[in-house]
């Protein structure tokens, strides 16, 4: 489950049915692809590597041309390398990879090969299984007879007139 870096490919597999122990939702596959892009994308402009350690900061010459301090880093320049991150969701797994035209701009942050190594790219084992355990959402068999679309709606916070 650790994250591949090559030039090739930046990419992590992700098996959800193994750690839910149960074949996932299609809701569920999508639910925990979006909070992981979300989680990385975060923890990356909050200015810290996938090991929850701050960056290594920019050089004076970068930290000038991006208009920041030289603590401030972020990797977001103009944020195609983070909105490049994607997934996609096959029978119960989950593959979050890096668009191809941002494979070397990713590899070289990640391994450190041309600029210092700031490795954002990827899910941790705690951050997997702490997404897979916040995912709410049952199993749509096991609930069923449960199913009430008013309750639904106003736990979401819509207003059902009962009249």
């Amino acid at each position: 489950m650790k994250p591949k870096y090559s030039l090739d490919e930046i990419s992590q597999i992700i098996d959800l049915s193994e750690i839910l122990g149960r074949q996932p939702s299609e809701v569920e596959l999508k639910q925990f692809s979006d909070d992981a892009i979300e989680l990385i994308i975060e923890r990356t402009q909050s200015g810290e590597d996938i090991n929850g350690r701050r960056f290594k900061e920019y050089s004076k010459e970068y930290a000038e041309l991006k208009g920041t301090s030289r603590s401030s880093v972020d990797l977001t320049l103009m944020g195609d390398m983070l909105l490049g991150i994607q997934a996609e969701q096959d029978r119960g797994r989950i593959r979050l990879f890096m668009e191809p035209d941002q494979v070397p701009k990713a590899y070289n942050h990640n391994v450190g090969d041309t600029l210092p190594k700031r490795t954002f790219f990827g899910l941790t084992d705690t951050e997997i299984e702490t997404l897979a355990g916040s995912l709410g959402v049952a199993n749509i068999a096991e609930t069923r007879e449960d199913f009430d679309i008013a309750s639904i709606l106003q736990n979401i916070g819509f207003a059902i007139d009962e009249n």
